[in-house]
């Protein structure tokens, strides 16, 4: 029996169309088929590391590294950012004191900049509260923390997002 080689080149072009589709699909449809937080950011490390693959030919193996998991991470707020803050809603949060980082992340200064803080907690991340993302990740501290209150779950929110 023969044995097919596939040409790589056609399979590395299949490849680079299935992960663009995939980064760029509309809204949060994509991640409202993963039920959890800490799938949807697995999902997404290993699709920008596939991603970094094509486009590199990197040939990095193994589990998805704490900095793989933690760009993918900010990736997904970047897309919650994108989808939700434009236009209308984008001017509601004019009266803020709002900022974008060098990751392009919405953040907001709070008046304590100067005080011996985390830098989170400072200037923390601006995301909707009704959005499926956010109600994972917000599920997902919850039982991380080991079902605290509601007090004490928003403390521990509020050290890294703004809700």
């Amino acid at each position: 029996m023969a044995r097919l080689s596939p040409d790589e080149n056609v399979m590395y072009a299949e490849m680079k169309k299935i992960i663009v589709l995939s980064l760029n699909k509309e809204n949060d449809n994509f991640y409202n088929d993963i039920s959890s937080y800490k799938k949807i950011a697995r999902v997404t490390g290993w699709i920008y590391r596939f991603y970094e693959k094509i486009k590199t030919c990197n040939k990095k193996t193994g589990e998805l590294s704490g900095e793989e998991l933690k760009k993918a991470k900010l990736k997904i707020l970047l897309k919650v950012q994108e989808d939700l803050f434009q236009g209308e809603k984008m001017q509601r949060l004019k009266s803020l004191s709002t900022f974008k980082d060098a990751g392009g992340i919405l953040r907001i200064k709070m008046k304590f900049l100067m005080r011996k803080y985390n830098e989170n907690f400072k200037v923390p991340i601006v995301l909707p509260f009704d959005y499926y993302v956010v109600k994972r990740l917000i599920l997902y501290k919850h039982q991380v923390l080991g079902h605290p209150v509601i007090q004490s779950l928003m403390v521990a929110f509020r050290e890294n997002y703004c809700g």
